[in-house]
């Protein structure tokens, strides 16, 4: 990536780029609207009022207090005057979404790196029901609209929130953290959908850390979509989402290169966000080992309620399951070489990588661990008759 810098054309980048977001071209989010009527598997929400209500509040953060719901409350109605209006399909997450656009838009200009013709990609919410968010071209218009599926959105908070009770569990047999992690994984796949089950309140440093990844895996998986467009991948008439067949979104698998180049570009994107925030570059790589580790985990699961066997994935699945992992340790590449440039003493960087790296995959080693003891029950439960919800088949 170049270096950081800060002038004032990329102020002046900025102010275009809220613009272009507060009002996307209209035919593109016509487009968008099709693409969402035929895929959403829920009604339409009505917004407003429904949108910025207690009850809506309520229904995504069940623990808020009267407090957290007044703040919030008046959070949202500021944010919603400075970005676009969500569609008829888009509810709580938007606002999200939208933030962490408008952070990538400013990492991009601090990097140096924005689109051309200076057109920001549109962020939206999709209901297929896959742990995915892609990138697709509007035909008419040439504009690029990242698809963000509200399923992955919730997975990621859900797995945070496990990882921080694993993180702080007291004494060591506290079941807290694969109990959750039961709950989640095995509703999700036999359902498609994640859990809106209520959650324990954790103590205030096992909260800050749950929210600090989740902000690091959301910014991640956005921050990829958003370099596939500042690279060009879909230039030569390629698209990552074909089109809606049959009510679903199809899609074609990027190279492994095309992939590593999103990842490596994004992890830095990432760190860039967390960054501003006061978070260091841990936090940054926890989120995008979640990310990988949430869909690998369900390609296990699936595989395990549908065959009894977890190796027992599909072509395309088994593809998928390979470049997870190759893209974890392109990651873990990338993060030793910038730590080596960073640090004044190569050998003593070099001397402490181990430890490093053992910090690095902590996220990761905390959902393997929990997936070793949930294995065997998706086992029993697919002996007893237990199968993947139909969203996985198509």
């Amino acid at each position: 990536m170049p270096a950081f810098r800060r002038d004032s054309t990329d102020d002046e980048f900025l102010r275009r780029q809220r613009e272009l977001r507060r009002a996307p071209n209209p035919e593109t989010m016509a487009f968008l609207e099709r693409l969402q009527a035929a895929t959403f598997r829920r009604p339409p929400t009505p917004r407003p009022p429904t949108y910025n209500t207690p009850e809506s509040i309520k229904s995504i953060i069940p623990n808020a207090t009267a407090d957290d719901i007044a703040m919030l409350r008046q959070y949202l109605t500021e944010v919603d005057s400075s970005i676009r209006p969500p569609t008829a399909y888009e509810g709580l997450f938007h606002t999200t979404v939208q933030l962490h656009a408008g952070q990538l838009d400013a990492a991009v200009a601090r990097f140096g790196r924005w689109p051309s013709p200076g057109v920001p990609p549109v962020f939206a919410l999709m209901d297929v029901g896959h742990v995915n968010a892609r990138t697709i071209r509007v035909p008419t218009t040439g504009d690029h609209v990242v698809l963000v599926d509200e399923e992955l959105l919730k997975f990621v908070a859900q797995l945070s929130h496990t990882v921080a009770l694993a993180f702080h569990a007291q004494p060591r047999n506290d079941n807290n953290a694969l109990l959750s992690f039961l709950d989640v994984v095995l509703h999700y796949v036999m359902t498609g959908r994640v859990p809106d089950a209520q959650r324990a309140r954790l103590p205030q440093p096992s909260e800050v850390l749950a929210s600090t990844i989740t902000q690091g895996a959301e910014t991640f998986v956005l921050a990829h979509e958003y370099v596939h467009v500042l690279e060009g991948h879909l230039n030569d008439g390629r698209h990552d989402v074909t089109g809606v067949t049959d009510g679903r979104v199809s899609q074609s698998l990027w190279s492994v290169v095309q992939e590593g180049l999103a990842d490596t570009i994004g992890l830095n994107l990432t760190i860039a966000v967390l960054g501003e925030a006061g978070h260091d570059m841990r936090f940054a790589y926890w989120g995008a080992e979640l990310f990988l580790s949430a869909n690998e985990i369900m390609l296990k699961a699936i595989s395990q309620l549908r065959t009894g066997d977890e190796t027992g994935m599909r072509e395309h699945e088994r593809h998928q399951h390979a470049i997870f992992d190759t893209r974890r340790q392109a990651m873990e590449y990338m993060m030793r070489n910038a730590l080596q440039q960073a640090s004044p003493d190569k050998s003593a960087s070099e001397q402490r990588w181990p430890t490093i790296r053992g910090e690095l995959h902590a996220v990761h080693d905390v959902l393997a661990h929990l997936w070793s003891e949930l294995a065997p029950l998706l086992r029993i439960s697919h002996a007893r008759g237990a199968r993947p919800s139909s969203v996985w088949e198509n």
